[in-house]
């Protein structure tokens, strides 16, 4: 296996496991450490779990016939277990990359109230099981286009979508609704759930946060699903935040510029002149 690498500084002001503030001139070496490390943790996990998977496989299939239906749920179990880590070490690498500024935009001219409505489509189905209402989708006027990498808002949205359905109350309400004003697009996605504990608010947009009500529902997640939205949004120019009140609910708002940003600056720059 392999060793954590060891740093004479502490960690950076900020992240999971903060013990003290970093010197500004080793945080970017510090960095660097820290998104190598964990690179090679994923890789280092992938083999044995994919060895793990196909060992499970082979006895599945030589003795699920002749398993009671309580000893095949435990296969069941298991299978759900890795998946769910593959789906983890899949985001790690993502967020990762991320982080690291790795991932290139795929800037289109995109009508975002329609993806939007693609999402809502998409969890229908998911929010009639939770027996959660999903509103029409609001948009404020006559929204323009907006230059972004429609693939990545998507996930964006769907990420928020998907949390305010989860997270939701019986009998609840999710509303999305949309706004264009000083140069950006304003998306916000509003539920009715328990809301989020203002002790919390800081731990929000962690990696692996889950809030207390969520771990006792055991509700399915790996906790990194907002960090890598909250970071898309930021690779884009943007910025996400959260509003929540106990027993109202939570509405998670992002804004991203209607231009990408290199061209924005260039037409101030033109303005200027």
């Amino acid at each position: 296996m392999f060793e954590k690498p060891k740093d004479n500084a502490t960690e950076i002001a900020g992240d999971p496991g903060t013990t003290g503030t970093v010197p500004v001139e080793a945080a970017p070496a510090q960095d660097e450490r820290r998104h190598d490390y964990l690179l090679t943790l994923v890789h280092e996990f992938r083999n044995p779990l994919a060895a793990l998977a196909g060992a499970v496989d082979i006895l599945e299939y030589e003795l699920r016939p002749y398993l009671d239906p309580k000893k095949r749920e435990f296969f069941d179990i298991v299978e759900v277990s890795l998946a769910r880590l593959n789906q983890m070490l899949d985001e790690m690498l993502e967020l990762t990359a991320l982080e690291g500024r790795e991932i290139k935009l795929n800037y289109e001219v995109a009508d975002v109230a329609a993806l939007c409505r693609d999402v809502r489509a998409e969890h229908e189905p998911r929010a009639e099981v939770f027996k959660v209402t999903l509103n029409r989708i609001k948009a404020e006027g006559d929204l323009p286009k907006v230059e972004c990498d429609p693939e990545l808002i998507t996930r964006v949205i769907a990420n928020l979508v998907s949390n305010a359905v989860k997270y939701n109350k019986t009998g609840g309400e999710v509303t999305v609704s949309l706004s264009a004003r000083d140069g950006n697009l304003h998306v916000a996605v509003a539920d009715t759930g328990t809301g989020i504990p203002e002790a919390d608010f800081a731990k929000v947009f962690k990696r692996f946060y889950r809030a207390p009500e969520v771990r006792q529902r055991k509700i399915a997640g790996t906790g990194l699903g907002l960090v890598i939205a909250k970071n898309i949004v930021e690779l884009h120019g943007g910025e996400m935040s959260v509003a929540s009140r106990a027993d109202r609910g939570s509405t998670f708002r992002f804004t991203i510029p209607l231009k990408r940003p290199e061209k924005a600056e260039a037409k101030n720059d033109e303005c200027g002149s």
